[in-house]
């Protein structure tokens, strides 16, 4: 009988023993898991999610969702309005380097900004999304664009409709376009 009941208690320190150990495993495990999945991992993600990306003959922008978005479709409208917002950057700044050229003097009768906000809006219409990407976290990137050709089109059309009546303006245009410093200009 003391062999019986040394063996129950053997038995039983046995199972305590297993059950304490699977415990910590399964905590030790879970705590793991949960940290790496706090992290957002982008060791698989696409080129143009880490880093600015270019493309031959687009105006291309990315970025990523807000960090209050919760549904999926919150981050994706997040992260596009996001990139059109960096595209929308890049559009004002080839827009400022154009009317830097364009001014050879300061006197002019026209609302250059006015203008310029016009061009911008009448451009960023051309804003396509052409990638996503959701990370291991659930943060969505959006990469959007411009077909260079259509927003080269889109300002020569502009300075044809509405700038002919402000001569020395679009007499500077024409000349920068017949040179081939426009293009220059606007893809640069």
């Amino acid at each position: 009988m003391v062999t019986l009941k040394h063996k129950e208690k053997n038995m039983k320190t046995k199972i305590s023993l297993f059950a304490i150990v699977f415990f910590l495993t399964i905590t030790g495990c879970t705590t793991k898991t949960l940290k790496k999945a706090n992290v957002e991992d982008l060791t698989n993600a696409p080129t143009w999610v880490k880093e600015e990306a270019f493309q031959q003959g687009k105006i291309v922008a990315s970025a990523k969702n807000d960090d209050q978005a919760v549904s999926f479709r919150e981050k994706r409208d997040s992260a596009y309005k996001n990139s059109k917002e960096n595209l929308k950057n890049k559009i004002t700044l080839k827009i400022d380097n154009l009317f830097t050229k364009l001014n050879t003097d300061q006197k002019h009768n026209y609302n250059e900004e006015k203008i310029k906000s016009d061009i911008i809006e009448n451009t960023m219409k051309l804003a396509k999304m052409e990638d996503i990407y959701e990370t291991n976290v659930g943060n969505i990137y959006i990469k959007s664009y411009i077909p260079l050709n259509s927003f080269i089109d889109s300002v020569d059309d502009y300075f044809k409709r509405n700038l002919q009546k402000y001569t020395t303006l679009y007499a500077n245009y024409l000349i920068l376009k017949n040179n081939s410093e426009l293009y220059n200009i606007l893809t640069n």
